[in-house]
């Protein structure tokens, strides 16, 4: 039985490709960033008083939780990447191609897969699959 040699884990600079930024999620932020000042614009009182009945310790322990999920699930498929790719992913690129596809399966949940590998391909282009 023959073993193949070890993959070749280079890494490659997150954003390497040219310089350039992910205008996507820039623009996604900035959008949900305008969507969320003008509901609070439209019912700014109703926003106060929910939000003042609300406990704090329970928005950051659900904040926290939620993150804690997506980043550990997030780094699960990293390291599932990695196990049978040819390199190394990113760990940014991985958990960006991650959020993209949470962003797209709150919409279209069947639009999650291929929104994780498009995102993961242009940010990490060398490491991809094909």
């Amino acid at each position: 039985m023959k073993r193949s040699s070890a993959p070749d884990r280079t890494l490659e600079r997150p954003g390497a490709a040219g310089g350039r930024r992910n205008r996507l999620l820039v623009w996604v932020t900035i959008g949900f960033a305008l969507l969320v000042l003008v509901l609070i614009l439209v019912q700014g009182e109703d926003f106060r008083r929910a939000l003042a009945q609300f406990p704090v310790w329970a928005a950051l322990g659900a904040i926290g939780a939620q993150l804690l999920w997506l980043s550990l699930r997030g780094e699960a498929w990293r390291l599932a990447l990695n196990a049978v790719g040819p390199r190394e992913v990113p760990r940014p690129s991985a958990h960006v191609a991650n959020s993209l596809a949470f962003l797209v399966g709150a919409l279209q949940s069947f639009a999650t897969v291929p929104a994780r590998a498009l995102a993961l391909r242009r940010r990490a282009r060398s490491s991809a699959m094909r």
